[in-house]
């Protein structure tokens, strides 16, 4: 995954992903599931994710927001 700032060239020519929030049958968010879609994409050469879409972001509870962060910060190995 690319972490460093992107440049407008690179993101002239990019394709945003905007993937869903996966979760699990009881509505909690799936960290696994989300961090194996992510390598999904970036194995197909999308570079460029807005993680978790609008529409799935409208509906996080307050609750949710922490663990949300620690997912989207989580640095993968």
């Amino acid at each position: 995954m690319n972490e460093s700032p992107i440049r407008e060239g690179e993101f002239a020519a990019s394709v945003m992903a905007v993937a869903p929030l996966a979760r699990r049958a009881d509505y909690t968010l799936d960290a696994p599931q989300n961090r194996a879609l992510i390598r999904h994409m970036e194995g197909g050469g999308v570079r460029t994710l807005l993680y978790g879409g609008n529409a799935n972001l409208y509906h996080i509870a307050v609750s949710e927001y922490r663990d949300l962060l620690d997912l989207a910060g989580r640095r993968r190995g």
